[in-house]
């Protein structure tokens, strides 16, 4: 029961994502990507299934900095 609810949970939970990415602009659908990637680290690390390492730290730390840029209005 516990297999088949966490499924229908993940299911409906990206039916979610998929719905709204389609609705907002491109350039915004990228930057919840790119830090979905740091969020998804981050939440492994907490969990205990990985271990924080420099090499993570700085990819994460690339990955918000060019989402950043990304994100930053040109004048």
């Amino acid at each position: 029961m516990l297999v088949l609810l966490t499924g229908v949970g993940f299911l409906l939970a990206n039916l979610g994502l998929q719905y709204g990415a389609a609705r907002l602009p491109a350039a915004t659908t990228a930057l919840v990507m790119l830090t979905e990637v740091v969020f998804a680290s981050v939440s492994s690390v907490l969990l205990g299934a990985s271990d924080l390492k420099l090499r993570t730290l700085l990819g994460g730390t690339l990955i918000l900095l060019a989402a950043l840029w990304a994100a930053k209005e040109e004048h």
